[in-house]
């Protein structure tokens, strides 16, 4: 579960000498919080590398599903009047799925999806009580399951889909999926054509996937549906076509994540921010929400991706910080 170390008067020094006691601390607690800290973008980036060079990934945004194959590094606000609207965000209702931004893992559909994420409020002049971020683990998740469920779901290979689907198994807007390649890391590049004469390429990936730092089975199935989540499609189990009896498991196991989500059988980790917090999160175990309740002027949030081995992913994937040369040969920032 997500139990972070909530940590004051650090600085980019203290890290960058000692990044393996920060690692583990990253580790134990799932995230790392840093309060009241002024960092310009070039020393979260130093911080992150710091980090992530002991736990297998590194800042940076290697390609979306579609475009260029040229990497660039990327960080990104959160305008969530753009998500849902002021109207809904200002609202103060506290029931469970009053979300600014509902129950998700990050682009499954991705070929390097976010593993970790460095999020900074540079303001947070809203309430308090409002604006929580929660952090729900998948690898409690999969400890949840039944053990004949865990069995069924080790075997299942999906396809996540950014555009908006309805549930039915049979998925009647799908034309074609054309396979166009096998890339590292088990997942195949797939095209998937829809009755409207578009088309998405996005990659399959196994519902539990081990723990890139840890090697823990963490269950990856996203709770949300469209922009958040896409279309979970069981493609394969055990590398065969689907059954009937397969598409019914695996829907028992879609409705569990979100009972566990959604429905509050699980009782998520609530961060409340402040004006110059810093969270460096695990968002391969991360399924986690925004509440509502606030405005969205009164806060301003940049966040940066992080991205399985930076040291395999080379120069390309790298951030662009001024003591770039520096970080990159010095041997405290080599992974264990």
């Amino acid at each position: 579960m997500f139990n972070p170390d909530v940590l004051f008067d650090i600085t980019v020094a203290d890290v960058e000498e000692d990044p393996v006691y920060f690692a583990d601390r990253f580790i134990e607690g799932r995230m790392l919080a840093f309060r009241h800290v002024e960092w310009d973008v070039s020393e979260r980036g130093r911080v992150l590398w710091a980090i992530g060079s002991q736990c297998g990934w590194g800042p940076g945004r290697p390609p979306r599903h579609m475009g260029g194959e040229e990497r660039v590094v990327y960080t990104y606000g959160a305008d969530y009047s753009g998500i849902m609207g002021p109207e809904f965000i200002a609202s103060t209702s506290n029931t469970p799925n009053n979300l600014a931004l509902s129950w998700h893992l990050e682009n499954l559909c991705w070929r390097f999806p976010q593993v970790a994420g460095g999020w900074y409020m540079q303001r947070c002049d809203s309430n308090p009580e409002s604006g929580q971020t929660g952090f729900i683990d998948g690898q409690d998740l999969f400890n949840k399951l039944t053990l004949e469920q865990q069995n069924f779901v080790l075997g299942c290979e999906l396809l996540d889909m950014e555009r908006d689907h309805e549930w039915d198994s049979d998925r009647p807007d799908i034309k074609n999926i054309e396979y166009l390649a096998d890339v590292e890391g088990g997942r195949r590049k797939t095209r998937i054509e829809f009755t409207d004469d578009t088309y998405q390429i996005v990659y399959t990936f196994p519902a539990v996937q081990k723990h890139l730092t840890t090697g823990d089975p963490v269950l990856r199935i996203s709770p949300t549906q469209g922009t958040f989540g896409g279309g979970r499609l069981l493609h394969t189990v055990n590398g065969q076509e689907p059954t009937e009896q397969d598409h019914e498991k695996f829907t028992e196991i879609r409705k569990f994540v979100s009972d566990q989500t959604f429905g509050g059988e699980t009782e998520p980790f609530w961060w409340s921010w402040k004006t110059g917090d810093f969270l460096i999160v695990d968002l391969h175990r991360a399924v986690h929400a925004v509440k509502a309740g606030f405005e969205p002027q009164k806060r301003k949030f940049e966040g940066i991706w992080c991205h399985e081995s930076h040291d395999q992913l080379g120069e390309e994937a790298r951030w662009e910080i001024d003591d770039w040369d520096v970080i990159k040969d010095d041997p405290r920032y080599h992974r264990r």
